[in-house]
Parts: C-alpha cells; structure tokens; sequence
C-alpha cells in the first residue's frame, strides 16, 4: 500500500516504486480514506486506467526520479475529505518546517490504522548528503526533510505520500514540494 496526492479530478502522483512492475487491474486508488479499518462513507474507489513513470526512475539508483502519475478511469468528485493539493511556485527553503502523512509505520513497529502526519523540516542537501546521513547519495532531483535523530519521521508504509509546506505569503495554503521515496528503517533519522 502507497500514498499519492490527487492532483485533479483525473490525476494522482505517487512514487514510481509504488506502482512499478504492476499491472493497472492489480491495483486501485480510493481517495478519501483517513480510516483503514472501516468503512467511513467518505472514501471512493478507482481503477486505474495509465500510469506515467519518470523516464529516469532507477531504483537502482538511490530511487533517483521516484515520482509517477497515475490517470483514473474516473472522475473525482471533490468535497471536504478530498481536494486537489496546490503545486508549489517557488522552492522551499532549508529550515521550513513540513508535514508528510500516511499509514506507515510508527516507531519500527506496526503500520498505523489511522491516517498519520509528522512534521519535518527541510534539510539542505549538502547537510543531507553528509557523513552520517545519506552519505552523498542525495541528487539534486531530491528533497530531503526530516531529523537526524530521535524525532519521528517519515517511514516504511509512507512511500507515495505528499511532502507538503505551507505558501509564502497565502493563508492556509499548503503546496506540494515532495513525494516520500526513502527513509530510515528505524523511523526516527531523516
């Protein structure tokens, strides 16, 4: 199970790992859902009808690229529980504290029944990139966010899931800046 972020009524980005290698009947996409373990009334479900992979997704690669976009069959009917994200005009700088969301995993354990979000601050890639951290495997296609140590984070179960910060300069505004790709397997270091 991944994340995405729907982008309008017939677009929704993922990671590429999430649906490479898959066959377009093997999966579905169901917006709306914040509880996975019941029905809330609130949630519809799609077939998928193309998926669009960057042309430079490698996992292989330290999943440089890992971004894909997804084309439901249908149409999604906007409401207060699913909403298109804003896409960003600017870069975000180092130091903006975001949020990322999804089920995953909490603390290495158990993945989350509910619909989680976690605070995490942008680093800058040559931070990230340094000794102890991803040790310059960061491109410049990335963006890393998160902490180093002892803080949640982003994890195992999150991949797909939006990385968004709030507007400079617009009320209530937050645009997407990030696609969860990879993170530490302990979920508590960026």
């Amino acid at each position: 199970m991944c994340g995405g972020s729907v982008l309008n009524r017939r677009w929704v980005i993922t990671a590429a790992h999430c649906v490479k290698n898959r066959r377009t009947s093997q999966m579905h996409i169901i917006v709306g859902k914040h509880n996975r373990s019941r029905t809330e009334g609130t949630e519809s479900s799609f077939a998928i009808d193309k998926i669009v992979m960057h042309p430079r997704y490698s996992k292989y690669k330290f999943r440089n690229n890992d971004i894909a976009l997804v084309r439901l069959k249908g149409s999604i009917k906007y409401r207060r529980e699913v909403a298109p994200v804003c896409l960003p005009v600017t870069d975000v700088s180092p130091g903006t504290v975001c949020v990322a969301t999804g089920w995953g995993l909490t603390r290495g354990t158990g993945d989350n029944t509910v619909l989680r979000q976690v605070r995490a601050p942008i680093i800058d890639t040559k931070t990230c990139n340094g000794t102890g951290w991803w040790d310059g495997r960061v491109t410049n296609v990335m963006i890393c966010a998160g902490y180093k140590n002892g803080k949640r984070n982003a994890c195992v179960g999150d991949s797909g899931g939006p990385l968004v910060c709030k507007a400079k300069g617009v009320d209530g505004v937050w645009t997407l800046h990030g696609v969860t790709s990879i993170g530490s397997y302990d979920c508590t270091s960026t």
